[in-house]
Formats: C-alpha cells, sequence, structure tokens
C-alpha cells in the first residue's frame, strides 16, 4: 500500500502486495510478433515435411510437441466477486491514459516550468504535489500526488498516485488506511502499471546479458488488508487481493521483441494471468525517522535509526482459463545506522523469496520452460515470477536482469 515515506529507496511499495505478487491486467494482448519469414515449401512436398525456420527445421504437428487449452466459462458468483475489482481498475487505467498523454503535450509544449512553481500546494491540511523526471531511456515524464491525512475521520489517511514517461511506465495508485482503534488499521486500495519495455534475458540465473529482449507487461490490482499491533512494535496483518497480469508484445519500434531474440516463448506469454492472493505477514518494526517528535507521518522524513524484520507467506490461486498455483514465502531485515551527520544513515537490507509451484498447467513442450532441468521446471505465468524490479532492487544490475522462482538480495547505501 502507498503510505508513508520510504523506508529505503528499494522500499517504495507496500511490503506484502506489491512485487513478488506480479499484479496486473490487459483487456487485450497484442498480434504475435513474426521472428523471420520460413522459406516457401514446395507444392509437391508431403505435408509431414520439416518446415525450415529461423532457428532449423520444424516438425509436423504431434502430440508431444502440442497443447489444447480449454476456455471456461466465468460463473455468476464469480462475476460477482469480480465487480469491486472492475469498478476500481477501470478509473485507474484511464487515470494512468490521461498522465500519459498530458505527459506528452507538456513536453511538446514547454508548458511544464510554468506549472511546477505552483506546487506543493497546501488545501487546508492536504497538500498536492507534482514533479518532473527525465531518463536516458524513459525520455520525459511527470508525477501528481495528493495526500489527505483526514479522510472519513481523524488520522485515516488517503493518498493518491500518478506518473508516467513519455516512453516509459505509467502507475496510477489510490491507498486509504482507515484506523478503527490505535492498534488495529485496515487499509483498502487498488492500483495499474503499465510497463511498455520491461526487460527479460531469460529464466535461468545464467542468462547472458545479450540476450536482453522486451515485451510491454501490465499490471493492476484491488484488495484489502487489516494489521493489528501485538505490542513491542510486533504487528501482524492479512490481505486478501484479486489481479491480473498481461505480457504481450513490445511497441512495434522496438528493435529487440521477446519473440526474435529468444528461440522459445516463456510460459505465459500473451496470456492474461487472472487469479486471488492469500496472504499473511508477521513483522517488526522499530524504525525512527528525521523530524520532530510527535509531528505527523505527513512531515516525517528519512530514517534514522532502528530496524524492520518481517517474514510472509501467501497463496496464488489463477481463475477463468488458468489452473495456475503457487505458495510464496518471504524473509526480510533492514536495519538503518546513523552517520556523522544528523541527515545521513547506513542502510543495510537482506532478503529472500521464493515461489514452490502448485499449479496443474500443462507444460508446452516449446516453451522455455521446458528447457528446464527438471529440479527447475515448473508452469508459473513468467509474468508472476520474481524480478529485481521496485520494491527488489539489485545494485549494478538493471531493472528486470533476472527472472526466476527465487530472489536473494543483500544491499548496503
Amino acid at each position: 500500500m502507498p503510505f508513508g515515506p520510504p523506508r529505503h529507496v528499494s522500499l517504495m511499495v507496500g511490503p506484502l502486495w506489491a512485487a513478488a505478487l506480479g499484479l496486473g491486467w490487459s483487456v487485450a494482448a497484442s498480434p504475435p510478433a513474426t521472428a523471420q519469414t520460413s522459406p516457401e515449401i514446395p507444392e509437391e512436398a508431403p505435408e509431414s515435411s520439416p518446415t525450415e525456420s529461423y532457428w532449423g527445421p520444424i516438425g509436423p504437428p504431434t502430440e508431444q510437441t502440442m497443447v489444447v487449452q480449454e476456455a471456461q466459462g466465468q460463473p455468476a458468483w464469480e462475476t460477482a466477486i469480480n465487480l469491486p475489482y472492475n469498478l476500481a481498475f477501470l478509473p485507474l487505467k484511464g487515470a494512468g491514459y490521461a498522465v500519459e498523454h498530458s505527459v506528452e503535450f507538456a513536453t511538446e509544449n514547454d508548458v511544464v516550468q510554468r506549472v511546477l512553481h505552483f506546487f506543493p500546494y497546501e488545501l487546508g491540511p492536504t497538500v498536492i504535489g507534482a514533479g518532473v523526471s527525465i531518463g536516458s531511456q524513459d525520455g520525459y515524464g511527470g508525477s501528481l500526488s495528493m495526500d489527505v491525512p483526514n479522510f472519513l475521520g481523524e488520522e485515516n489517511p488517503m493518498k493518491i498516485r500518478l506518473s508516467g514517461m513519455t516512453e516509459g511506465n505509467r502507475k496510477a495508485t489510490l491507498g486509504v488506511r482507515y484506523f478503527r482503534n490505535p492498534k488495529s488499521a485496515v487499509e483498502v486500495g487498488a492500483g495499474y502499471r503499465a510497463e511498455l519495455e520491461s526487460r527479460f534475458y531469460g529464466l535461468s540465473p545464467e542468462s547472458q546479458k545479450e540476450d536482453e529482449s522486451q515485451y510491454r507487461r501490465e499490471v493492476s490490482w484491488a484488495g484489502f488488508s487489516w494489521r493489528r499491533e501485538l505490542g513491542g512494535r510486533l504487528s501482524i496483518q492479512s490481505s486478501a487481493l484479486y489481479s491480473g497480469a498481461a505480457a504481450t508484445a513490445a511497441p512495434e519500434n522496438d528493435d529487440r521483441p521477446l519473440t526474435t531474440v529468444h528461440s522459445g516463448l516463456p510460459f505465459g506469454y500473451r496470456d492474461l494471468s487472472v487469479g486471488y492472493t492469500l496472504g499473511l505477514e508477521l513483522a517488526h518494526d522499530n524504525v525512527e525517522l528525521f523530524g520532530p517528535p510527535g509531528a505527523a507521518w505527513i512531515n516525517r522524513g528519512r530514517p534514522e535509526h532502528g530496524g524492520l524484520r518481517r517474514v510472509s507467506v501467501s497463496w496464488f490461486e489463477g481463475r477463468s482459463n488458468t489452473a495456475a498455483a503457487f505458495l510464496a514465502w518471504r524473509a526480510e531485515a533492514q536495519q538503518f545506522l546513523p552517520l556523522w551527520h544528523t541527515k545521513r544513515a547506513l542502510a543495510l537490507r537482506g532478503l529472500v523469496t521464493r515461489l514452490e509451484d502448485r499449479g496443474g498447467d500443462p507444460l508446452p513442450a516449446t516453451s522455455l520452460n521446458a528447457a528446464l532441468p527438471d529440479g527447475a521446471r515448473h508452469a508459473i505465468p513468467f509474468q508472476r515470477l520474481l524480478t529485481n524490479d521496485d520494491p527488489d532492487l539489485f545494485r549494478g544490475y538493471e531493472d528486470g536482469r533476472f527472472h526466476g522462482r527465487g530472489l536473494v538480495a543483500v544491499t548496503a547505501e
């Protein structure tokens, strides 16, 4: 959930919901890209003759090289369950497109600097902020945020975040925290994210940098969580959310699409993965933030000292036309050490997380997953796999450099 200031550069999204679950949605998949036109087969050639392709001869279809997935209709009870998710998702996706076109218009007409001097704008206790960013690969971008500290009651914060880049990601998130009492809180949120050129290098830790390719990834989710303080800075949190993840072709002007760089496609490419996730987390948090003692959360700054330790477990169950299912577990520790200056601290972080495949989807023999060793083979949609992306960034590696069922990271900054 998007609450409070980030405690670490790698912790821009909430602990349980944001990264390892690969959340998302897409209304349609792009048509497949053709790697290379196969040479014409002589008319007199029999139907069983192999066809020449970019990767060599392709034999006739057999039971071992073909898979037929039967589409299942959506029952009425599932339509009712999906209704809150769809109601939350559609406005956020529309907001994402609005940010995209607004940023493009602002950069083309040089209106950014004339607008930014109005921010941050304070409307009573509500703070509205804006910003711009420039990236070597993502082009120009902008962001807009609104923080409402007292939404439907005292100290019940609401946050809205919109951001977009001309050639990069588009994001829209909404979160509301409702304090039932000083020790208990309920959070409700939804989000949408579109990555126009997500990177993919392969499925194993031995993937090569020269195998970099791009695809489009769309993610969205809606759900809620309940958090309870147990005393001694110890808390427990349960969560439930409905999400989808889609992986389709990158923009047409991209020169390294996934379909032409890799000889096989990862399981889940061009598919929509929809399902629900149930999670449970135990955390110990004694982080102290910069700022006057007793100041409201909106006036607090970066971590000064203390640490965060947490363990979590979650279960994903696919819906609609997929039988994907997996168990995810995660352990993480952070520690902040004050340095010689008031506003400087050394941040240490370590985490380990893994997905355990429990699904029943058939694995096509032509997929990249089928080429993995027996112990590493799985049928988890690759847009749901773990990767070194926000909030689990690797220093010195590009986002999305590795994809797999396990992730280990140790950082100091």
